[in-house]
Parts: C-alpha cells; sequence; structure tokens
C-alpha cells in the first residue's frame, strides 16, 4: 500500500468515530473546539454535528483525491506535497464552513437566531 493513502484512510477513520460517538460535553480534550462552538450546549452539539457531517464528507473527498493522485502522479514527494495542501484546504474550509454556520444559527452570545422548525 502506498502511504501516501496513510493519512487519508486515518482521517477517514476519525471522521467516522468522531460522527458515530460525538462530544456530549463541552471539553478541551475531543470535539469542535472555537469560542462560539463553546458558549453553550446548544452552540457545542450543533457545532460537533455539523463538523462531524462536514469531516466526512471531506475526508472521503480526500482519500479519493489522493488515490488519483496515486494513480497518476509517480514521484512519492510530489504525491506527499499536493495530498499535504489539499488537507490543509480541507480542513481549512471545514473550519470556515462550520464558523459561517454557527453564526447564521447564533448570535454573538450563543443564543439561537433561528429556532428549529420541527
Amino acid at each position: 500500500m502506498n502511504s501516501v493513502l496513510i493519512a487519508p484512510l486515518l482521517i477517514l477513520i476519525l471522521a467516522i468515530v468522531y460522527r458515530i460517538f460525538p462530544p456530549k460535553k463541552i471539553n478541551w480534550f475531543y470535539g469542535y473546539r472555537t469560542k462560539l462552538s463553546m458558549k453553550n450546549l446548544d452552540t457545542w452539539h450543533e457545532a460537533n454535528r455539523f463538523a462531524s457531517n462536514l469531516l466526512l464528507i471531506c475526508s472521503v473527498a480526500y482519500l479519493c483525491f489522493v488515490m488519483l493522485c496515486v494513480l497518476f502522479i509517480h514521484d512519492r514527494e510530489r504525491q506527499m506535497l499536493i495530498s499535504t495542501i489539499v488537507l490543509f484546504f480541507y480542513l481549512f474550509g471545514i473550519v470556515f464552513i462550520t464558523e459561517w454556520r454557527l453564526k447564521k444559527l447564533f448570535n454573538e452570545s450563543g443564543k439561537r437566531i433561528i429556532e428549529n422548525k420541527k
């Protein structure tokens, strides 16, 4: 197995674990931790639910991208460089999109702006 595939596979496994076992309480060890996500349990649960879904989608896309790199780029150093750059953009995108979502749903104090329609 190509060593470049190890990181995407590990990230995919972590994404699945994060999706199946989301953090229940606000903590400093496990979960999506930003200033807004840690305001209260409502922001915490929404941020972690949304980020785990996004991470799962991105990790599958990242794995597919790296597999294509392995098929079409034969230089291992170039594969590592490209996959690292793409990983950075995926992770930055997850944070950016999750924060955008939180700011759309919650005000600065963490109170929900839009109530869920059930």
